[in-house]
């Protein structure tokens, strides 16, 4: 969808308290707290001895990235992650019944599944080649980098597309793991990079995931390819995860624009956009929400719908205990990975863009809106956008 450029601030005070400046071939930013606090606190930052984790423990590696190589998640992100986090045992936002009531129910009124978008990895055998773009109007700075970007040099696609040409005049993310750099790159509105070299594009984020301290590294207060601010991937539900019951990390979610709290953000997002115009209680970007239902209730769902279908017992029981985290405005509610460039298919595991539609319908109520893992409830609140981005981009 179309956003508009909006930077912000944030309440993490990440640089007071933990000290979130540069990674080695980052970039450092300037960080202001302040905001609107739920349910009574005046502080304004959060938790654990200062910030919420944007990761933790040494760096994940890949690719070079040196360090702790088991059981990455989502593929690639260290386990200590924010996205990688149980939010079983976590408490509840204040106002989390009546935000969650005053969503009504999700776009077109459905709890539907979008596969449009593609997760590229590059590797040794297919290394992909530099290609550079110019800017469009769909860039902001200092938001968005402007480095080059590896493409691969056969298969995969932009979201929605079946090659690498921008040809249905959608937001063509870009979404391309670089093992052998250890870079993500995240693009919104690439335009035909398959064909043309420099290519135009819009804001490029270019995240270094096996970093855990700096997962979000120092792209807080500022728009990404995404609405909210976070990356893409590691909120990519694929078939393999669910096929081998590894479901480890939290998925997205999104609403209209008339359902998001106008101009608000929570941790873990990092943004908001002026489209949102829900006035309190309401779920601003990065709510996260964790599913209600205990085992019994899940399993009569699905005997209910889906008779015999495990698969879908597994996400279910994955949206209990990872959740799901508001991130873009839109009508279809939940983003998974497209299969076109999968070892395992959607087909396999019996998921398709209806399976969570069903009697009774999955509602927003059906959800809890928590406190994300490493915030100290009485800190936790929302934070207003202030079109105050102050990182340094990355142009190298």
């Amino acid at each position: 969808m179309k956003r508009q450029k909006i930077a912000i601030c944030w309440f993490v005070l990440c640089v007071v308290a933990l000290g979130c400046g540069s990674e080695a071939n980052e970039y450092t930013s300037t960080f202001s707290a302040g905001g609107s606090t739920i349910g009574g606190s005046d502080a304004t930052s959060s938790t654990d001895g200062g910030s919420p984790p944007l990761g933790g423990g040494g760096s994940g590696g890949f690719g070079g990235a040196g360090g702790d190589e088991a059981s990455p998640c989502a593929g690639y992100f260290h386990s200590d992650a924010i996205w990688c986090q149980s939010v079983e045992n976590q408490p509840l936002a204040p106002q989390s019944a009546e935000a969650t009531a005053a969503t009504g129910d999700w776009g077109m009124g459905k709890f539907q599944i979008d596969f449009s978008i593609v997760l590229t990895t590059l590797d040794e055998n297919n290394p992909g080649a530099m290609k550079t773009f110019q800017e469009t109007g769909d860039f902001f700075f200092p938001d968005c980098d402007h480095t080059p970007v590896p493409f691969p040099l056969s298969g995969s696609s932009l979201e929605a597309e079946t090659g690498w040409d921008c040809m249905g005049g959608g937001d063509c993310h870009a979404v391309i793991m670089d093992e052998q750099s250890g870079f993500l790159y995240e693009q919104w509105r690439a335009v035909n990079p398959g064909s043309e070299n420099p290519y135009q594009g819009g804001c490029l984020r270019r995240f270094k995931p096996a970093i855990t301290k700096g997962t979000l590294q120092s792209d807080i207060q500022c728009t990404t390819a995404i609405a909210d601010g976070q990356p893409l991937w590691p909120m990519m539900l694929t078939p393999e995860e669910v096929l081998g019951d590894t479901i480890d990390h939290a998925s997205r979610f999104i609403l209209p624009n008339s359902k998001i709290a106008q101009h608000l953000f929570v941790y873990p997002a990092t943004h908001s956009t002026y489209p949102t115009s829900l006035q309190m209680p309401a779920l601003p970007y990065g709510a996260w929400l964790r599913l209600k239902w205990i085992d019994g209730q899940i399993d009569q769902w699905v005997q209910a719908n889906k008779p015999g279908n495990v698969y879908l017992g597994r996400i279910l029981r994955a949206l209990r205990k990872h959740g799901m985290i508001l991130s873009d405005g839109g009508n279809v509610a939940l983003t998974w990975a497209n299969d076109s460039n999968r070892s395992v298919k959607w087909g396999e595991v019996g998921i398709d863009s209806h399976s969570l539609i069903g009697n009774p319908p999955i509602m927003p109520t059906d959800f809890d809106w928590i406190i994300p893992p490493g915030v100290d409830p009485a800190d936790f609140h929302t934070v207003p956008m202030t079109n105050d981005c102050k990182r340094i981009p990355l142009n190298e």
